[in-house]
């Protein structure tokens, strides 16, 4: 994603996937929420409280932006498939837990079982 043109945007639950650059940006944006920032490919930052978010920041290359929550696994329109977190997504997780039911992609802290947790952090990050 190139942001050379636009100016003060707010950037947050993209799914940035498999791009040889895969963020750039030389103006001075905001790629987080006070929550949760974007899905990055490459990565490499750590989750020890496995909250889904990363504690390392990570660089956009092009200036001195950061994302200061990169998300350690995509959630980016779990099952509406929009490329956006949605309401939605959380709707559905919160089915699943009552259920008793599973989908790796609604496991967004990774505990093996889907929980009223997974549904509160997808809904944070649908907030922005």
């Amino acid at each position: 994603m190139d942001v050379k043109k636009l100016v003060a945007i707010f950037i947050v639950s993209l799914c940035i996937i498999a791009n040889t650059i895969n963020a750039y940006d030389p103006s001075t944006n905001q790629w987080n929420s006070t929550t949760a920032g974007n899905y990055y490919s490459n990565y490499n930052g750590t989750d020890p409280d496995g909250d889904g978010i990363g504690n390392d920041p990570h660089p956009i290359p092009g200036g001195l932006n950061m994302d200061h929550y990169p998300l350690i696994a995509p959630w980016c329109g779990m099952w509406t498939h929009n490329n956006a977190v949605a309401a939605m997504d959380a709707r559905v997780a919160l089915q699943l837990a009552a259920r008793g039911g599973y989908d790796n992609v609604a496991d967004v802290n990774y505990d093996g079982r889907i929980t009223a947790l997974d549904a509160l952090m997808i809904v944070r990050a649908a907030e922005g």
